[in-house]
């Protein structure tokens, strides 16, 4: 595993972007560390700093300025200050990219909206080779969009979902004879599975590929649907080893584990940023952490045993998101931030609000306390399984160095 000179730290995103910045697509196709990088795009504000009405189509260098023009440091909430940490970063980079700054995003979408409760952004890129990127954001540090999350576990079908379909049928019609992929990471990598599943059967052959990084699955009904099975051998579904995100709700068995630098945590590992990278790929693993498997069967259990009934887990979610925001939580980054303040407001206004809210919540952690119970022999099963990989990969790795170690005395002997 490659690791950054005298750092101990692995090898990221930026790291990649540093390295094939003078490496346009057509002379290096595009690959999966690229579609992390337009991932992490997708989540710069840019709506507020690009026209939409009408859009313009830009480079993303274009993109990249009107961004970094447009952002003030004074009186900038922490949430925000942190995530852009990460994105003023990455406009930089890309400015100085010539693979990525003279990419032409042809289409951008945006809806921030209450009433219909949906928190949506796609882009359209065009890459050399007469291929178009479909690219779909993810939740935003909106509390909308976290309540778009939670209806896309209790409702078929959400307006996000129509808006997404809409857009590539949009890019399909655009681009005749071309090759599309379509993408995104977290519910972005949700968005591009659905969308693709609702195609027709003549424009699924305009799709190439469709990559999910790490993006929550699909209501049963899509999942089990002729439209599913006939994009499934082009779905690539790539999650890191401690995953809570992509195994929730009906999905693909993963076509990579990735390698984090933050193992153990199932917050940071869901960020690409986190993935370690090795020269153009991702680093893998042989398989998911035993705490991942053991919330999947836990939650599956609960969603669909427990809450089978869709008024029973819809009252469920209401009351959860009801209860956070009477904590008085204005963004997500609040909840990470305080973590452990956050959880005693919580408690303390299950315990004190409404008293219907008060009942489903208690209800819902009794089940769910029954499924890590019931669940509890699965988790042992696979901590032993663990513990046999991680046994034969020392043993491995010991003789490897006993081999090279003997080729070395008979060189010099």
């Amino acid at each position: 595993m490659k690791e950054i000179q005298g750092s101990g730290a692995f090898l990221n995103l930026f790291d990649y972007l540093e390295k094939y910045k003078d490496v346009p697509f057509s002379e290096k196709p595009l690959g999966e560390v690229d579609l992390a990088v337009f991932a992490a795009f997708s989540y710069v504000v840019f709506e507020t700093a690009v026209p939409l009405h009408p859009y313009v189509p830009d480079t993303m260098a274009g993109f990249a300025m009107d961004y970094l023009s447009t952002r003030s440091f004074r009186d900038v909430p922490q949430g925000e200050l942190l995530l852009r940490q990460e994105r003023v970063p990455l406009c930089c980079r890309l400015l100085r990219s010539k693979r990525f700054s003279p990419l032409l995003v042809s289409a951008f979408r945006h809806e921030l909206s209450e009433s219909d409760e949906t928190q949506f952004a796609a882009f359209e890129f065009e890459l050399p080779g007469n291929v178009f990127l479909v690219e779909f954001r993810g939740t935003d540090n909106t509390m909308l969009g976290w309540k778009e999350n939670f209806d896309l576990a209790c409702e078929p079908e959400v307006y996000g979902e129509k808006l997404a379909l809409a857009f590539l049928k949009d890019a399909i019609r655009r681009h005749p004879g071309w090759k599309g992929v379509v993408s995104g990471h977290s519910k972005g990598g949700h968005l591009a599975v659905f969308a693709a599943s609702m195609l027709d059967p003549e424009e699924v052959k305009s799709i190439a590929s469709i990559v999910s990084l790490d993006g929550n699955g699909q209501d049963p009904s899509v999942f089990l649907s002729e439209g599913h099975q006939r994009i499934v051998n082009r779905i690539q579904f790539l999650v890191p080893e401690d995953d809570i995100v992509g195994i929730v709700m009906a999905h693909e068995k993963e076509t990579k584990v990735l390698k984090t630098s933050t193992p153990g945590d199932f917050i940071k590992s869901h960020s690409y940023l986190n993935w370690a990278v090795e020269d153009d790929h991702f680093l893998t693993v042989e398989s998911r952490s035993p705490l991942s498997y053991y919330l999947e069967a836990s939650l599956e259990e609960l969603l669909y045993h427990k809450l089978a009934n869709l008024d029973q887990r819809k009252r469920f979610f209401e009351a959860a998101y009801q209860t956070m925001l009477d904590t008085g939580v204005i963004e997500p980054t609040d909840i990470f931030l305080h973590s452990s303040v956050f959880l005693r407001r919580f408690m303390t206004q299950v315990m004190t609000g409404p008293k219907e809210n008060r009942k489903i919540l208690l209800d819902s952690l009794r089940m769910a306390l029954d499924c890590f119970t019931a669940n509890r022999p699965l988790y042992n099963r696979k901590l032993k399984e663990a513990k046999i990989r991680e046994e034969k990969r020392k043993k491995e790795e010991a003789q490897v160095k006993a081999q090279s170690k003997a080729a070395l005395v008979k060189k010099t002997a």
